[in-house]
C-alpha cells in the first residue's frame, strides 16, 4: 500500500472509487487550514465523497500537491482515499489535527 502524507493530509493509493461515491467535480480544495487559512490543493484531478463522507482522488495525470508550509509533492496517476491525521484528546475523544 503507497500512503502519502502532506502535513496533516494523508493520501493512500486505492484500487478505485467505491460504488456509490458522487463526483465532486474537479474541485481544487483537499483540505482547508482551520487555523492559518492555508489548504492543500491539487493542480489536476477529480474528488468523489462516498456514503460515509470519504473524501477520494481520482488523479489521469501527474498532479502536485502544495500547501504553503510544505514542500509541494508530486502524485501518480491513480485514485487515492484522502484522510486528516487525528489526535486523541484528553477526555477519551478523537478531533482532526487542525493546520
Amino acid at each position: 500500500m503507497k500512503t502519502f502524507r502532506h502535513g496533516d493530509v494523508q493520501l493512500i493509493a486505492v484500487d478505485g472509487i467505491p460504488d456509490g461515491a458522487k463526483s465532486l467535480g474537479e474541485r481544487k480544495m483537499l483540505a482547508a487550514g482551520e487555523k492559518t487559512g492555508h489548504s492543500h490543493a491539487v493542480d489536476l484531478g477529480e474528488l468523489f465523497e462516498d456514503r460515509n463522507g470519504v473524501l477520494y482522488l481520482k488523479v489521469q495525470k501527474k498532479a502536485k500537491l502544495k500547501h504553503e508550509e510544505h514542500s509541494t509533492k508530486t502524485l501518480a496517476p491513480g485514485v487515492y482515499r484522502i484522510g486528516i491525521k487525528r489526535q486523541y484528546l484528553p477526555d477519551g475523544g478523537w478531533a482532526n489535527v487542525q493546520d
